[in-house]
C-alpha cells in the first residue's frame, strides 16, 4: 500500500503538531522524498511550508512500523533513525558518499543560509560585486574551482571516510565524515575561506 501523507501527518502529530498541520493543508504544504538507498525500512522526506516571507523547511523520518523522527539540525535524530532502521548496510564507498550527503542535507543549519556544493557553479556570489570582491571572486575560483567536487567517499578502516563542501553564509567549508557500515557517522568540519561575497539570507 503506498504511503500518503496523511500517514506521515498522523505519525509526527504527537511529535510536531505544526508540521501534522502543515502536511494537512496541499495548499500551504509540499512534500519531497529524499532518496536514501541504504535505508531498508524509513524513508527520509522534505516538507515545504510556504510562508509568505519565506519558505520553511523540514526533514523527516517515516516508517509504517516505526516511531517517526525530525531530522532538521539534529544529527542525534539520524543517528536514532540509523538505528532504529536496523537494517543499513553500506558496502561501497559510492554508498556511503549518497548516505552522507543525504546526512549533511537534513541535518544542516536552517537559521542560516546553508547548501552543499558539488561543483564551482553552485557558490552563491551576489550580484554587483565592487572591483575588490570581483576580484576576490576570481581568486576563489581559480584556487578551489580545481578542488569542489560532489560528496565522494574512499575506504578507511572498517568504514569510509567522505569528503563533502558546503556553504555556511559567507564561508566555504569542507566536511569530512567516517561513516561505518551500519550508517553511524562522525562528523568534523574545516572552514576554508570566510568573508567570501556571496549571497546571504536564511534557509
Amino acid at each position: 500500500m503506498a504511503i500518503t501523507r496523511e500517514d506521515i501527518a498522523r505519525a509526527i502529530e504527537p511529535l510536531r503538531p505544526d508540521i501534522a498541520e502543515a502536511l494537512g493543508d496541499r495548499k500551504s504544504s509540499g512534500i519531497e522524498r529524499i532518496e536514501c538507498p541504504a535505508l531498508s525500512r524509513y524513508r527520509v522526506y522534505m516538507v515545504t511550508v510556504f510562508a509568505s516571507h519565506a519558505p520553511i523547511v523540514h526533514y523527516i523520518a517515516y516508517a509504517e512500523d516505526g516511531p517517526p523522527f525530525v531530522l532538521s539540525e539534529d544529527p542525534d535524530a539520524f543517528a536514532a533513525m540509523a538505528a532504529a532502521d536496523g537494517g543499513v548496510e553500506i558496502a561501497s564507498a559510492s554508498k556511503a558518499a549518497a548516505y552522507a550527503e543525504v546526512f549533511l542535507t537534513v541535518t544542516r543549519p536552517l537559521s542560516e543560509l546553508s547548501y552543499l556544493v558539488k561543483t564551482l557553479k553552485d557558490v552563491s556570489f551576489r550580484p554587483g560585486l565592487e572591483p575588490d570582491e570581483a576580484a576576490a571572486r576570481k581568486d576563489f575560483e581559480r584556487t578551489y574551482g580545481p578542488v569542489i567536487k560532489p560528496p565522494s567517499a574512499q575506504k578507511a578502516g572498517d568504514g569510509f571516510e567522505v569528503t563533502a563542501y558546503r556553504v555556511v553564509e559567507q564561508s566555504l567549508e569542507r566536511m569530512t565524515l567516517q561513516v561505518s557500515r551500519s550508517g553511524e557517522i562522525a562528523s568534523r568540519e574545516e572552514t576554508l575561506e570566510e568573508d567570501l561575497p556571496l549571497v546571504i539570507g536564511g534557509a
